[in-house]
């Protein structure tokens, strides 16, 4: 490692694309937090202090995670529909975030970790038949992964199929956030009420979605309601009720959260 490198002490590194992941990345002692925009080829060892670890394009393994005692946070990027690493359910990660993976592959994995965040976004289909699950096969894959959800804050699913609307969301009790974008959803549930913690719901680009229940107006955490311009184009406007009756929520058209 560089002299000048070395004395910075970092605890979080953030490298953009490079031609290769630099050698002397373990030399940093202290660091917590990693982000790596794109890993090109065979991955150095990586800090056993790292407790967040955030990938952008994707490596073609990730054997270079699995060592890692310390690691709560892990974002595996744009996985290429590649099949889900066999050691993954010996890590105990708090978040977990994936690209361009199927749903039902990962499910049994990450059943039972401890998870306060969970993210899963299709961003392009995968390039063969039969590499992701159908809206069936993403429900019940949800119910094994959800199976013990009181802990759960964060539910990020975008670009998969999941209609009719996940069932496995309903005993949630402590999430926050729940996006469900392009989702391919007709219709949002009366149940959604049960959910007294949640404070943002995005349900953008689900055009079959042609109406608002009347018990969104009950959840009284909510504040951020993202309905998109295919759904809220649909809804048309008997959403004006929901802003009526609370003046405290916000209702966007296009919102983007981060």
């Amino acid at each position: 490692m560089p002299d000048a490198v070395r004395a910075l002490n970092l605890r979080s590194l953030s490298l953009g694309p490079t031609v290769r992941t630099p050698t002397w990345l373990a030399g940093f002692s202290h660091l917590v937090e990693l982000e790596l925009a794109r890993a090109v080829g065979e991955m150095p060892p990586l800090p056993s202090t790292l407790r967040i670890l955030r990938h952008g394009d994707g490596p073609p393994d990730l054997d270079h995670v699995r060592g890692l005692p310390h690691l709560a946070e892990l974002d595996i990027g744009d996985h290429r529909w590649r099949p889900c690493p066999m050691w993954l359910d010996e890590l105990r990660l708090r978040a977990f975030a994936a690209t361009n993976v199927s749903i039902p592959a990962f499910a049994e994995a990450l059943r039972g970790m401890p998870l306060l965040r969970l993210k899963f976004v299709r961003a392009v289909p995968p390039p063969q038949p039969g590499l992701e699950g159908d809206a069936i096969e993403n429900n019940w894959a949800l119910d094994r992964v959800l199976a013990d959800p009181r802990a759960l804050r964060a539910l990020d699913l975008q670009g998969y199929p999941l209609a009719p609307f996940p069932e496995a969301v309903r005993g949630l009790v402590q999430l926050r956030e729940l996006t469900l974008r392009d989702a391919g959803l007709r219709s949002l549930p009366a149940w959604l009420a049960e959910l007294r913690a949640l404070v943002l719901l995005v349900v953008a680009g689900n055009a079959d979605v042609v109406s608002l229940p009347p018990a969104i107006a009950a959840i009284t955490t909510l504040r951020i309601l993202d309905l998109g311009t295919e759904t809220c184009g649909q809804v048309g406007f008997s959403w004006l009720w929901l802003a009526q009756e609370r003046p405290d929520l916000h209702i966007f058209e296009d919102f983007y959260y981060h």
